[in-house]
């Protein structure tokens, strides 16, 4: 799909996005257009990031909304989050 609902550990942040992967990238980056989130001015505004896949772990690093910046690298700082999301088993799947 080209969608992605975040939701961060305060209950009040969260987003819905369509997002694109430009191709040829290195890293690879992603661009992301809010949909919907509690704060009505970020809808419609275009947040650029970066990731990465490695094995199980998806790393995200992306600049605020609207900012028009891509963030340098996958270290927090200088306007950039980066999360880190491990893809856990089902329970009752692989055990």
């Amino acid at each position: 799909g080209d969608t992605i609902h975040f939701a961060g550990a305060d209950a009040r942040e969260w987003y819905k996005a369509k997002f694109k992967l430009p191709e040829r990238t290195d890293p690879r980056q992603l661009e992301g257009t809010i949909t919907e989130c509690p704060t009505p001015e970020m809808v419609g505004k275009i947040s650029a990031g970066l990731f990465k896949l490695e094995g199980d772990q998806l790393t995200l690093a992306g600049c605020r909304p609207g900012s028009g910046e891509v963030p340098k690298g996958f270290e927090p700082g200088q306007g950039a989050r980066v999360f880190v999301l491990k893809k856990v088993a089902e329970a009752g799947k692989g055990q």
